[in-house]
């Protein structure tokens, strides 16, 4: 697997950091022009732990394919799916193989060595292109729910306005603030930093988000600090 871009290892630190279960893929030429990728180590001990499937136990064959319903996060909101897991006869079984990959192909716009991120949220696995979401919020004017955003992108920065939220409802003597402070969250570290746009920074963007909705309000006589609404 190539390693990862900047953006997309900024993205996995932010999920990473907030504590959300999920599991890579990168697709290979083979994979699209065949329509199946291996499943990874990873992937498979993934799937598992979550409880999705289990390879090990399957038995190898066309007759034991093992079909999982999916919710791609495409640009048009999440789209229902199916892939298969199988482990084919040859070579004793040895192989574990994602098959459908042609399906999702062009509903998630992928392309030779992009990533695809899935996790799972209510029993229900979820796959997103992680390489063209991060490409998507790059390109963008601005960063934020409002602003146009990919359904991708939007649940991205959500997540990390709720995770903003959290630490600051954990620790009450803080306050946000997009400068530096000993007293501070910084919302830059809090987020990873993990998107600039070319006029305007994540970090800036989320803070103004979060004070339109009402969630934080700034702090009477200091520039640039914030603190959740009494």
């Amino acid at each position: 697997m190539r390693p990862f871009t900047q953006r997309e290892a900024a993205v996995i630190r932010l999920l990473t950091f907030v504590g959300i279960d999920f599991a890579v893929l990168q697709i290979t030429r083979t994979g699209l022009d065949k329509g199946y990728t291996d499943a990874t180590t990873s992937f498979r001990n993934f799937l598992k732990r979550t409880g999705i499937h289990d390879f090990a136990s399957q038995r190898p064959g066309e007759k034991f394919i093992k079909y999982v319903d999916v919710f791609g996060l495409t640009t048009n909101g999440p789209e229902l799916f199916k892939l298969s897991f199988l482990r084919p006869a040859a070579k004793g079984g040895r192989m574990f193989r994602v098959s459908m990959v042609g399906g999702i192909k062009r509903p998630l716009h992928i392309q030779d060595t992009d990533v695809l991120m899935f996790s799972v949220r209510e029993n229900q696995l979820q796959v997103a292109n992680l390489t063209d979401a991060v490409h998507r919020m790059a390109d963008s004017d601005h960063i934020g729910v409002s602003s146009g955003h990919t359904a991708r992108g939007a649940t991205i920065v959500t997540i990390a306005k709720n995770r903003i939220l959290h630490v600051m409802e954990l620790m009450p003597e803080c306050e946000a603030k997009t400068g530096s402070g000993a007293r501070a969250v910084e919302i830059g570290e809090l987020t990873g930093m993990f998107l600039e746009t070319h006029r305007t920074s994540l970090v800036n963007a989320l803070v103004e988000e979060l004070r339109g909705e009402g969630r934080i309000e700034p702090v009477p006589n200091d520039r640039g600090r914030f603190r959740l609404c009494r």
